[in-house]
Protein backbone atom coordinates (compact mmCIF):
# COMPACT_ATOMS: atom_id res chain seq x y z
CA UNK A 1 0.00 0.00 0.00
CA UNK A 2 2.64 2.16 1.16
CA UNK A 3 4.52 1.68 -2.55
CA UNK A 4 1.03 2.74 -4.46
CA UNK A 5 0.75 6.59 -2.47
CA UNK A 6 4.16 6.81 -2.85
CA UNK A 7 3.69 6.39 -6.73
CA UNK A 8 0.71 8.70 -6.46
CA UNK A 9 2.58 11.49 -4.78
CA UNK A 10 5.29 10.89 -7.29
CA UNK A 11 2.66 11.35 -10.50
CA UNK A 12 0.99 14.17 -9.34
CA UNK A 13 3.70 16.13 -8.33
CA UNK A 14 4.93 15.88 -12.03
CA UNK A 15 1.86 17.45 -13.31
CA UNK A 16 1.36 20.06 -10.35
CA UNK A 17 5.12 21.14 -10.93
CA UNK A 18 4.60 21.73 -14.69
CA UNK A 19 3.12 25.30 -14.84
CA UNK A 20 5.74 28.50 -14.63
CA UNK A 21 4.74 32.21 -13.62
CA UNK A 22 5.07 34.58 -17.25
CA UNK A 23 6.77 37.61 -15.77
CA UNK A 24 4.79 40.70 -15.48
CA UNK A 25 2.84 42.79 -17.73
CA UNK A 26 0.77 45.46 -18.54
CA UNK A 27 -2.54 44.05 -19.44
CA UNK A 28 -2.34 45.28 -23.83
CA UNK A 29 -5.77 44.05 -25.10
CA UNK A 30 -8.70 42.39 -23.29
CA UNK A 31 -11.16 40.35 -24.65
CA UNK A 32 -14.70 39.10 -23.72
CA UNK A 33 -15.45 36.10 -21.63
CA UNK A 34 -16.59 33.51 -24.10
CA UNK A 35 -17.67 30.03 -22.70
CA UNK A 36 -15.03 28.94 -20.25
CA UNK A 37 -11.97 31.30 -21.44
CA UNK A 38 -11.60 34.94 -22.21
CA UNK A 39 -8.29 35.98 -24.23
CA UNK A 40 -5.97 38.36 -22.88
CA UNK A 41 -2.76 40.06 -24.45
CA UNK A 42 -0.04 41.83 -22.89
CA UNK A 43 4.20 40.98 -23.19
CA UNK A 44 4.55 38.36 -20.77
CA UNK A 45 8.33 36.80 -21.19
CA UNK A 46 7.67 33.02 -20.26
CA UNK A 47 5.44 31.85 -23.21
CA UNK A 48 6.03 28.42 -22.68
CA UNK A 49 7.54 27.40 -26.48
CA UNK A 50 3.90 27.45 -28.32
CA UNK A 51 3.72 28.03 -31.89
CA UNK A 52 1.33 31.50 -31.81
CA UNK A 53 3.90 33.49 -30.20
CA UNK A 54 2.00 36.67 -30.79
CA UNK A 55 1.52 37.59 -26.72
CA UNK A 56 -2.28 36.61 -26.20
CA UNK A 57 -3.16 34.11 -23.69
CA UNK A 58 -6.52 32.46 -23.44
CA UNK A 59 -7.33 32.30 -19.92
CA UNK A 60 -9.30 29.32 -18.08
CA UNK A 61 -10.48 28.42 -14.51
CA UNK A 62 -8.45 25.97 -12.29
CA UNK A 63 -11.50 24.50 -11.26
CA UNK A 64 -13.55 25.61 -14.49
CA UNK A 65 -15.48 27.65 -12.42
CA UNK A 66 -17.54 30.24 -14.14
CA UNK A 67 -17.21 32.72 -10.62
CA UNK A 68 -13.41 32.07 -10.87
CA UNK A 69 -13.08 33.45 -14.42
CA UNK A 70 -15.25 36.63 -13.40
CA UNK A 71 -12.65 37.13 -10.43
CA UNK A 72 -9.82 36.69 -12.82
CA UNK A 73 -11.53 38.70 -15.43
CA UNK A 74 -11.71 41.60 -13.09
CA UNK A 75 -8.54 41.46 -11.88
CA UNK A 76 -7.41 41.56 -15.73
CA UNK A 77 -9.58 44.56 -16.28
CA UNK A 78 -8.84 46.32 -12.99
CA UNK A 79 -5.31 46.54 -14.25
CA UNK A 80 -6.44 47.46 -17.83
CA UNK A 81 -7.64 50.09 -17.03
CA UNK A 82 -5.20 51.72 -14.12
CA UNK A 83 -2.05 50.69 -16.10
CA UNK A 84 -0.89 48.41 -13.76
CA UNK A 85 0.92 44.96 -14.10
CA UNK A 86 -0.26 41.13 -13.84
CA UNK A 87 1.68 37.85 -13.62
CA UNK A 88 0.09 34.78 -15.25
CA UNK A 89 0.58 30.93 -14.00
CA UNK A 90 1.41 29.42 -17.23
CA UNK A 91 -0.03 26.18 -17.93
CA UNK A 92 0.23 24.64 -21.25
CA UNK A 93 -0.17 25.22 -24.93
CA UNK A 94 -3.14 24.40 -26.62
CA UNK A 95 -3.96 22.47 -29.82
CA UNK A 96 -4.11 25.77 -31.66
CA UNK A 97 -0.65 26.53 -30.60
CA UNK A 98 -1.72 29.34 -28.05
CA UNK A 99 -0.37 29.87 -24.61
CA UNK A 100 -2.94 29.13 -21.77
CA UNK A 101 -2.65 30.28 -18.01
CA UNK A 102 -5.19 29.24 -15.31
CA UNK A 103 -5.01 31.67 -12.59
CA UNK A 104 -2.79 35.26 -12.65
CA UNK A 105 -1.78 37.62 -9.58
CA UNK A 106 -1.32 40.92 -9.04
CA UNK A 107 2.21 42.35 -8.39
CA UNK A 108 1.85 42.33 -4.48
CA UNK A 109 1.72 38.34 -4.60
CA UNK A 110 5.17 38.51 -4.76
CA UNK A 111 5.58 41.49 -2.23
CA UNK A 112 7.06 44.09 -5.52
Amino acid sequence: MKKYIALFFIATSVVVSAGSYTGKSKVKWLGTIFDDHFAIGGDWTNKLGCSKDDGLWKIYSVNNSMEELKVMYSTALAAYTSGNTIELYAHECGADGRMHARSMFTPSRTGN
